[in-house]
């Protein structure tokens, strides 16, 4: 009996050994994976910051004129001399400036090597991370490349003009070889400790089997703690966005606002007139530019969803056509909204990236074609199968055009197809680089085919799914303009001032009465105050001292009187992000308005709230 204890200790002890020898084995080929990993991670971090910095401190108008002829000049002696510094206080290879000479062509302009250094204009070995530096955003090699000098991982940083544009690129050398002996090192390593953990694991099995415990619970507990740290920042970012956003947008109300009631004033000085036209085109293209801003960082950040409901196509066609009418009317252009087909009525998708698609592409069109000119939108439906509908999208205008080089590069953020273009008509280079983002979204196709002095075509192709609701859309959109809105009685929460008594005197222009509330919960008892169905609407601004209009309106939702279910309540805010809307129809508001907030938007909210 004694010995059958003994043997199958020793059975257990050789059965655990060798799952032990097996999962040392499998550690180690983790290990080495992740270590590989972690190395390259480190380095191409190390040596990406070395070259943002380095770039940071050049002077980009100089770098781009600098010429062979200027070695030893005080402009060409200045980026020499920085560069200089890096070479000798940091551990790396080389660090030089490359300059782009036609496409996917670089050479070397400042070198400060002393011996054998890259001569100005001589060749530079291609890579893809050079050029995406090239096109203005910094990147690494993935994989060493060969050249005179030896073998090197690069860094590329981008050095910008005053004018945006990449000027140059500043590159970071390091020793593929100095990679491969830190991966051997920590190889060599790791064979040590496997080899050490066996030896320890056939003496001491049940100490080993608790310390993988340990260590699967430490590596647990760290991926908890990154999880955290990752959704913190996450969490912090999204914060500063929203922050950054309703506090320029804020100002931005009034100073628009403001504009168009000064404008209002039929005895204005024609002087004057031009001057307030130029500040609101000012202000409404600093809106437009802040809008792109925001929607790239949340494309880029992965925070951009796609919704997917019901819309009204023809009403988001009227909306379209409004802006666009609008645009060409003050320009002097023509402007046709072709359909050549049958569609339905309603589809369900994302209307208002196909809005923002349409509008954005109609808009550049508006702002590089001359006074005179045509501007066309023509819709038509190429497919129809099962419950979907493929739709085609064709803007044509008779502008500027752009030439044949310049059309792969259009869907690239800021990128501009010449400065002077760019200063004539104030383009952001975002527009088209979100529209592109908005198409894939949609799982849909755009393409553009331009002549210079002769025009731009662009086409979209998108696929919905079709609703099986149907109404006379048209008919509707017509009873909603034809609404009387004077004599309405609104309930308006605004906390500042300025805010207020600027959308007191926008609503009177259609003799609207308003009562104002300077916080939620003023609001609140205003109107449980009020007589029932005394007020026809609420204007809820969103951040307000003692009561927010999100805890307002769901205050009054809850109020114990019939008018208090029914009343329309609109987020009149500058949260301006798809989770800002869904907050405020969350807690009963029918709609949600962004500020700075257009009269003709307000109207014909109010219009179809209230019809």
């Amino acid at each position: 009996m004694r010995k059958f204890h003994v043997d199958n200790t020793v059975l257990l002890i050789a059965f655990v050994a060798t799952f032990l020898l097996a999962l040392n084995g499998l550690l180690g080929f983790v290990l080495s994976s992740q270590s590989k990993s972690a190395i390259k991670n480190l380095f191409q971090n190390r040596v990406l910051d070395i070259a943002n910095t380095a770039a940071a401190m050049l002077d980009g108008d100089t770098l781009r004129n600098i010429e062979a002829g200027d070695k030893g000049k005080p402009g060409y002696q200045k980026i020499n001399d920085t560069l200089k510094y890096f070479q000798d206080n940091i551990d790396l290879e080389y660090i030089y400036c490359i300059r782009a000479v036609g496409d996917k062509k670089f050479v070397f302009t400042v070198d400060p090597t002393i011996e054998d250094p890259g001569e100005f204009g001589s060749p530079i070995v291609y890579t893809e991370a050079l050029y995406t530096a090239s096109k203005g955003k910094a990147a690494v090699d993935e994989e060493p490349y060969h050249d005179a000098w030896g073998s090197f991982y690069s860094a590329y940083s981008p050095v910008f003009d005053s004018d945006g544009r990449v000027a140059g690129i500043v590159a970071v050398d390091f020793s593929a070889k100095w990679y491969d002996e830190q991966v051997e090192r920590q190889m060599y390593t790791i064979a040590v400790c496997m080899a050490a953990s066996l030896i320890l694991g056939v003496l001491l099995v049940l100490f080993v089997t608790k310390h993988l415990r340990q260590r699967v619970a430490d590596m647990t507990n760290d991926l908890k703690t990154a999880l955290v740290a990752a959704e913190s920042a996450n969490k912090a970012k999204s914060q500063f966005l929203s922050n950054m956003s309703h506090e320029i947008r804020t100002p931005m109300n009034a100073i628009i606002g403001l504009d168009h009631i000064a404008l209002e004033n039929p005895n204005l000085p024609e002087i004057t007139r031009v001057q307030l036209e130029k500040i609101g085109a000012s202000a409404k293209h600093l809106l437009s530019l802040i809008n792109d801003i925001l929607d790239m960082s949340r494309i880029e950040s992965g925070r951009m969803t796609l919704a997917s409901q019901e819309f009204s196509f023809a009403k988001m066609l009227e909306q379209v056509n409004v802006i666009i009418e609008s645009q060409c009317r003050d320009k002097g252009l023509n402007y046709a909204c072709n359909v050549l087909s049958q569609l339905d009525d309603f589809y369900i998708g994302d209307d208002k990236k196909l809005r923002q698609i349409l509008i954005n592409i109609l808009g550049n069109a508006v702002k590089f074609t001359n006074k005179g000119g045509n501007v066309t939108l023509t819709v038509e439906k190429t497919a129809n199968f099962d419950d979907k509908a493929t739709l085609k999208f064709t803007i044509s205008d008779t502008g500027i055009g752009m030439s044949k080089d310049y059309l792969p590069k259009i869907f690239d953020a800021f990128t501009q197809e010449n400065s002077s273009a760019e200063n004539k008509y104030g383009s952001t280079g975002l527009g088209m680089a979100i529209t592109k983002n908005f198409v894939d979204m949609l799982h849909g196709n755009i393409s553009v085919e331009s002549e210079k002095g002769v025009g731009t075509t662009f086409t979209v192709v998108v696929t919905f799914t079709k609703s099986e609701r149907h109404a006379e859309v048209s008919e509707k959109i017509l009873a909603v303009e034809n609404v009387d809105l004077s004599g309405r009685h609104i309930l308006l929460a605004e906390d500042m001032f300025i805010n207020a008594e600027i959308m007191k005197e926008i609503l009177a222009m259609q003799e609207i009465q308003v009562d104002h509330a300077e916080n939620g919960r003023l609001a609140v008892e205003m109107f449980e105050k009020s007589p029932p169905n005394f007020y026809d609407a609420i204007l809820m601004d969103i951040r307000m001292p003692e009561m927010g209009g999100l805890e307002a309106a769901a205050a009054i939702r809850k109020l114990e009187r019939p008018d208090a279910k029914k009343i329309p309540i609109v987020a009149l805010t500058a949260n301006a992000f798809d989770e800002d809307i869904q907050r405020s129809l969350q807690v009963g508001m029918n709609a949600h308005l962004t500020k700075p907030i257009e009269p003709e938007a307000i109207y014909k909210l109010l219009a179809e709230l209230l019809r």
